[in-house]
């Protein structure tokens, strides 16, 4: 971002449809999402207003996930803008080093 905001030409290759990679798709945010699902539960679960309070105490994992997913997406959502905001383009593919300044997306497609 510091190279874009600087004037240079920027470009991102994403291997997958969403933007984001490991860390926001499977890695750090979904297992840190996750686990804060878990965790505001049992805070819930021990907190002595909601013993008595008709509250359904054995939610199913796909309905923890789900708290998980709305956080993925809006960090997606949220690096998508970062990219529109400063002109960086976005090159969906597969890339590998060719040289020391030249990658190839796909082997279809050059950057230099």
């Amino acid at each position: 971002m510091q190279l874009a905001k600087s004037g240079r030409r920027v470009q991102i290759v994403e291997r997958y449809h969403k933007v984001g990679g490991g860390c926001t798709h499977w890695g750090t945010i979904p297992s840190k999402a996750l686990r804060f699902a878990i965790y505001q539960l049992t805070e819930a679960l021990n907190n002595p207003l909601f013993r008595h309070a008709s509250f359904d105490a054995n939610p199913k994992i796909s309905d923890l996930w789900g708290s998980a997913q709305a956080i993925i997406e809006k960090q997606v959502s949220l690096r998508r803008r970062f990219y529109t905001r400063n002109n960086v383009d976005i090159i969906h593919g597969h890339a590998r080093f060719v040289d020391e300044k030249t990658i190839s997306v796909d082997n279809e497609r050059t950057i230099t």
